[in-house]
């Protein structure tokens, strides 16, 4: 984890500096041209939460394992709002050290949001496949860890070791907390940080991960090399239109589940559900829950068979 302590000091110098820079450049300025700073930095927060914010293709352009605090830009974007309530209202006096420490502690509590806490209590427990022997699934033993066991699951099909509770660990898997009804930090694990869980345990090992976006139509090719991780949820109007999901299959409605996806078998499709092991999905099912995000592995460097 010393990468995730790197970038958060990282993201936490370039917010200190952006509270001065902007305290440097509108000290002598006219009234007009604080206030045109500080509404171009508002909506650059409400743009970059629409198109930058969790999403997959930040990943193209940072493309380290701590990318999930590195694209993490509010402190930022905070400490500059902040220095113009400092000049704003007097330098810190009054209301107005009180906004600026409002919006200081907002600043930090966005820095350590995806890192607040600790993963949960994780066991072992494990599920033999039906139909081969070739793999072995890590059931998921919290509410909030199956992505760490899916990610497990998937490292083993390429002889990397792993664990549920080291990978819940590694994917900043948390378990949710809020102070006064504010979240400190969400619960289960986000994309970026399954992906710094994989990068990080992939390390040296001649793979390295891949998070993508794709149909069921391209889902059986993206794993005939090795299996892959999808990204499952049951829509709420869906749970409607077919309730056993629900009833039969514990599905919740609205709330991702990662699954790993072997290939197609026989007449359907071999899954690892980390909630209920092994499972053979149909056509239907594949459509229905599946999101069209995942995440891959792909060989670079492949060792050598050569004993020179």
């Amino acid at each position: 984890m010393h990468d995730i302590r790197l970038a958060i000091g990282l993201i936490g110098f370039l917010s200190v500096a952006a509270f001065f820079l902007v305290v440097r450049l509108l000290r002598d300025r006219s009234p007009h041209l604080q206030t045109s700073l500080a509404l171009g930095i508002v909506i650059t927060i409400f743009l970059y939460v629409e198109y930058v914010w969790d999403q997959l293709w930040i990943v193209k352009w940072i493309p380290l394992p701590s990318v999930i605090v590195l694209s993490n830009w509010f402190p930022i974007f905070l400490a500059g709002l902040g220095g113009w309530v400092w000049l704003r209202f007097g330098q810190g006096r009054g209301r107005g050290l009180v906004v600026v420490g409002i919006i200081l502690i907002a600043a930090i509590g966005s820095l350590f949001y995806f890192v607040a806490g600790g993963p949960p209590n994780c066991k072992s427990e494990w599920d033999y496949p039906r139909h081969t022997d070739e793999y072995v699934l890590h059931l998921q033993t919290t509410p909030h860890t199956c992505s760490a066991a899916a990610a497990a699951t998937l490292l083993g099909t390429v002889g990397v070791p792993a664990t549920e509770g080291e990978m819940a660990e590694l994917c900043l898997t948390r378990s949710g907390s809020s102070f006064f009804g504010l979240p400190i930090s969400p619960a289960g694990t986000t994309w970026l940080g399954l992906y710094h869980g994989m990068a990080s345990k992939l390390h040296g090992s001649g793979y390295r991960v891949v998070l993508f976006e794709g149909s069921t139509s391209q889902i059986e090719e993206l794993a005939k090399m090795h299996p892959v991780l999808l990204c499952c949820q049951l829509e709420p109007e869906m749970a409607e239109l077919l309730p056993q999901y629900v009833s039969e299959d514990g599905w919740i409605p609205g709330t991702s589940h990662s699954v790993v996806y072997l290939g197609r078998f026989r007449d359907g499709h071999h899954v690892g559900a980390p909630s209920r092991g092994w499972e053979r999905w149909s056509d239907q099912d594949l459509e229905l829950l599946w999101t069209g995000q995942g995440l891959r592995m792909l060989q670079v460097n492949p060792k050598s068979n050569s004993t020179d």
